[in-house]
């Protein structure tokens, strides 16, 4: 049963990393202008984000990058290590250390993150299908938790 799931988790790390790659190669090449997908509602925009989620700490290349491989190594480990956390808790964050490693690429790779879907309805950030992951992980694993703790009453 370990194996299955082991097997599971990787293969979703797999699919999250690959997809955001395809994505952001695809940004890269075919953004030098903006692009409205859904008028009022969504436009791809190339951004370079130096910073950390949503342009926090831009500018900081050296400290984002140290803390995000430090999180994602700590993340994983305990994922390894430590799997008596709901399954569906566990696939979860393992999309959250898949997205925050496809951005590690990006840091190691370029210096920066390509970010591309701009939402248009709303005053926010630019981000990519990483974050997407990394947020949904997050906000997944979190009320998985809560309904398995509500369920164990």
């Amino acid at each position: 049963m370990r194996f299955k799931r082991g097997f599971s988790a990787l293969l979703l790390a797999v699919a999250v990393v690959a997809l955001d790659r395809a994505t952001k190669h695809w940004a890269m090449r075919a953004l030098a202008q903006p692009v409205v997908a859904i008028e009022g509602v969504l436009r791809w925009r190339y951004c370079e984000n130096t910073g950390a989620a949503f342009s926090a700490l831009s500018g900081s290349g050296t400290v984002v990058l140290v803390l995000s491989a430090v999180l994602l190594a700590v993340l994983a480990a305990y994922l390894l290590f430590r799997p008596r956390i709901p399954w569906g808790a566990q696939l979860c964050l393992w999309a959250v250390v898949a997205g925050g490693a496809s951005n590690l690429f990006d840091r190691l790779a370029w210096g920066f993150v390509v970010d591309f879907i701009e939402p248009l309805f709303v005053s926010f950030a630019v981000f990519n299908v990483a974050d997407c992951f990394i947020v949904l992980g997050v906000l997944g694993a979190a009320l998985t938790v809560l309904l398995d703790r509500e369920g164990a009453k």
